[in-house]
């Protein structure tokens, strides 16, 4: 072959390579066009489409990276709306699977907006199927959902919460009392710890009254105590602490207790003398006979004041 004839082969050659390629990008193109077409009407062809266009995009080479990105670019948006569809459709365990899928997609492809809402939308998602448990009374599988929506997102103070929650109506005291503690520790000073706190306070303050009225003072007065740890200081509290005192016959303490609880009670002169009756009383048992009179004189006030009136002319002969 001479040297003309070669000089033409090649040239040739070049040439047929050469519209290939731009044949080859074009396609690209075309595929690229036909996903945006379908961007509004179908989700799952726009999908396919994009993809596709990636690999010829790759098989092509740099000549078709504008193309490959613009495609790549559509990819984890396409993904999310899908898992999105299912998430509305209350498809909770494919939702789940998708933003999962998402997740992996999105980090592929370098698009870390996407990977973020995909894996916070996934804990939301155990939380809604734990709360659909919880109202069907299957405290078991909403504890398990629970506990994997924690499982991923640790600081989840609502999913301790709800936990919580399905815990006490399981019967799970120390379960509940765990989940409200963890609840009160991830959300601060927020609206959920502040339910947390009510709850455990009410908890103790109804253990409290369950022992007084079972004669068992100390263990009153040590869930009386563990109430204020969670409640705002309370003249009933108070009250409750210095009865409990009295019949410990700890009468120190027991006064201090009933002057917290005068000083604390907002409700109206008769519960401050009901509060001043039980202070002159513990007064009366430790021998302090003119704190008891005086405080007495202060009890004579609504259902209490004919006992204090009784107790400071008839017992203690107050002058």
């Amino acid at each position: 072959m001479n040297v003309t004839k070669r000089i033409l082969l090649l040239l040739i050659t070049i040439t047929l390579t050469l519209g290939l390629s731009a044949q080859t990008v074009k396609d690209a193109n075309l595929k690229y066009n036909e996903g945006a077409q379908l961007l509004g009407t179908d989700i799952a062809g726009a999908l396919k489409a994009f993809k596709e266009c990636v690999k010829m995009c790759d098989a092509i080479g740099e000549e078709a990276s504008d193309t490959r990105d613009r495609a790549v670019a559509q990819i984890p948006g396409l993904h999310y709306k899908q898992a999105m569809g299912a998430y509305k459709a209350k498809k909770f365990v494919e939702a789940i699977a998708k933003f999962q899928e998402t997740a992996k997609v999105a980090e592929k492809y370098g698009d870390d907006n996407i990977k973020k809402k995909s894996l916070s939308k996934v804990p939301t998602i155990y939380l809604q199927i734990a709360n659909s448990y919880s109202k069907k009374k299957d405290f078991d599988n909403a504890i398990a959902n629970y506990d994997k929506a924690i499982e991923i997102k640790p600081e989840y103070a609502k999913a301790y919460f709800y936990k919580g929650l399905a815990q006490r109506k399981k019967g799970d005291v120390e379960g509940m009392l765990a989940s409200f503690n963890m609840t009160i520790e991830k959300d601060k000073k927020g609206k959920t710890a502040a339910k947390a706190k009510k709850i455990i306070g009410t908890h103790y303050l109804k253990a409290g009254e369950k022992a007084r009225k079972a004669k068992k003072f100390a263990d009153a007065v040590e869930n009386y105590n563990k109430s204020l740890e969670y409640s705002k200081p309370s003249a009933q509290v108070y009250g409750l602490i210095a009865i409990s005192y009295k019949e410990l016959k700890e009468f120190d303490k027991g006064i201090e207790a009933a002057i917290k609880a005068v000083e604390l009670e907002k409700g109206g002169v008769e519960k401050v003398a009901k509060h001043n009756f039980t202070l002159a009383e513990i007064y009366r048992l430790k021998g302090d006979v003119a704190k008891a009179c005086e405080t007495y004189k202060l009890a004579e006030v609504g259902s209490v004041a004919a006992n204090a009136k009784y107790q400071r002319e008839q017992v203690l002969k107050c002058k």
